[in-house]
């Protein structure tokens, strides 16, 4: 694309958001202050001042797929019918869990992919490690490197690294 085409694109509507679409809770922030004044030999001996502020958040859930290059060629190396079964489970991931239930049954009354299709395209997306299976029948990881529903951070505390 050219650089005028994206600045020109920037400044336009996006004409999928002329009405209102995203649904949004109102979330009260409490902040409580207080000022060196309030304590004295160490007790706070007035009450805290609060600041109080409110933030909308978006009310859908959500499920963020990471787009570093190699993932996406990654991705890119799946077969056309396992990529849509790769986002069909992504569509199901749970907040904050990092594995799926996947029963053949469900997806091919949700998809309209062969049983023994989605079986193949399992195998494939197993192979590639965008899943493996747990100990547990018809459960798999996910692997947060790809895809994930929340917050890693929150999720995995110590798996933080700084990227230079």
């Amino acid at each position: 694309m050219k650089k005028e085409d994206r600045e020109k694109l920037l400044n336009l509507v996006n004409p999928f958001t002329l009405q209102d679409f995203i649904p949004v809770r109102e979330t009260s922030i409490v902040n409580k202050m207080i000022s060196v004044d309030d304590i004295q030999d160490g007790i706070v001996i007035n009450r805290p001042s609060e600041l109080k502020s409110y933030k909308l958040f978006d009310q859908d859930n959500y499920c963020k797929v990471f787009n570093r290059s190699a993932f996406r060629l990654h991705i890119g190396t799946l077969s056309n019918g396992a990529r849509g079964i790769l986002f069909m489970l992504i569509y199901k991931i749970e907040y904050q869990v990092d594995f799926i239930e996947i029963i053949i049954d469900k997806l091919y009354q949700e998809t309209g992919v062969r049983k023994d299709l989605i079986k193949k395209y399992l195998i494939e997306i197993t192979e590639a490690r965008f899943i493996v299976p747990t100990t547990v029948r018809n459960v798999y990881w996910i692997n947060p490197l790809f895809f994930f529903s929340g917050d890693r951070l929150k999720r995995y505390p110590d798996k933080g690294i700084e990227m230079g």
